[in-house]
């Protein structure tokens, strides 16, 4: 990662991208779900340009999928993604970090399959030499938050210089 100068990364989440579906859908409980089957399914896309879209659109190609099950609706609202996913029987490729509440709601299932994809982590960019107190505590429980509940980033908030 190419970082501004005078600016630091902190590490607070792990993430990825998976193909979700509604936990009614019959491919949910596989164990395996193979490329070519997805390529069957009715997709609801995320907005163009966005990493999910890419991955999505790379793979679609890759296959041949049919243009013809992919939705007309394309979103980046979260009740309407899941709406459409648990009622409409979509399916779509997101970050984990954004199904993981619905699948811990029983709302929806992470399918097995190769279209998963493991992002960058995410954190947050800090000007530590500028930033306030305020800024330095809040960045500091930041990533002290992330690091207790998912030992993602490794950090403590020791790690944030400024924040005690």
């Amino acid at each position: 990662m190419v970082l501004p100068e005078d600016w630091s990364f902190h590490a607070c989440l792990d993430d990825s991208l998976v193909v979700i579906c509604g936990a009614a859908n019959p491919l949910a409980g596989r164990t395996k779900v193979p490329l070519a089957e997805l390529g069957k399914q009715r997709w609801l896309l995320t907005r163009t340009g966005s990493v999910a879209r890419r991955r999505f659109e790379a793979i679609a190609e890759q296959g041949h999928w049919p243009i013809e099950l992919r939705s007309g609706v394309i979103t980046h609202t979260p009740t309407l993604t899941l709406q459409m996913i648990t009622a409409g029987g979509y399916v779509t490729l997101i970050p984990r970090s954004v199904a993981l509440p619905w699948m811990q709601a029983g709302q929806v299932v992470e399918l097995p399959c190769e279209a998963s994809l493991t992002l960058p982590r995410l954190g947050i960019l800090l000007r530590e030499r500028s930033a306030n107190r305020a800024t330095m505590m809040f960045a500091a429980e930041l990533v002290a938050h992330f690091a207790d509940s998912s030992e993602a980033a490794g950090e403590n908030i020791a790690s944030v210089p400024g924040a005690l």
